[in-house]
């Protein structure tokens, strides 16, 4: 199985886990928790890290978006668009270009049980490229040779 579809298998193992702030898996996860669990069971190997540094890990891996694909990773601007403070990974992409993607979202800093999580309605879920779609920064590819 290629790093690609083993990274997207577990996303959508993901689907429907709690949100939990600082979550790693496979019991809840933030997003970077999310998407460096999924890296990691392609074979990344990677350290805990940021959105940000998971941006700066693989900034030289950056795509334009008419180049996504499913595994592409997106970056988002926090709210003052000072530092990237959220991503995501494109799950699926129709042939006329429309993109869902796939995220622990809906949580914050003070979500850290399941309890919380189902309160907030905060889980990893799929959403439509449109979602946090003004705070957008840069996409990349992890999986770029």
């Amino acid at each position: 199985m290629s790093r690609r579809r083993a990274f997207l298998t577990a996303l959508q193992g993901a689907l429907g886990c709690p949100y939990t702030w600082g979550g790693q898996g496979p019991d809840g996860y933030d997003c970077s928790g999310l998407m460096l669990y999924c890296l990691n069971q392609a074979g990344l190997n990677l350290p805990d890290m940021t959105a940000d540094d998971l941006y700066e890990k693989y900034h030289d891996n950056k795509i334009l978006k008419s180049d996504v694909q499913p595994g592409s990773l997106f970056f988002y601007w926090n709210v003052e668009q000072s530092k990237l403070s959220h991503v995501m990974a494109v799950y699926r992409q129709w042939p006329c270009g429309y993109r869902v993607l796939a995220g622990a979202r809906g949580g914050n800093a003070s979500t850290v049980t399941d309890r919380e999580a189902a309160e907030l309605g905060a889980m990893v879920a799929v959403v439509p490229e449109t979602y946090m779609a003004a705070r957008f920064a840069f996409a990349i590819d992890p999986f770029m040779e």
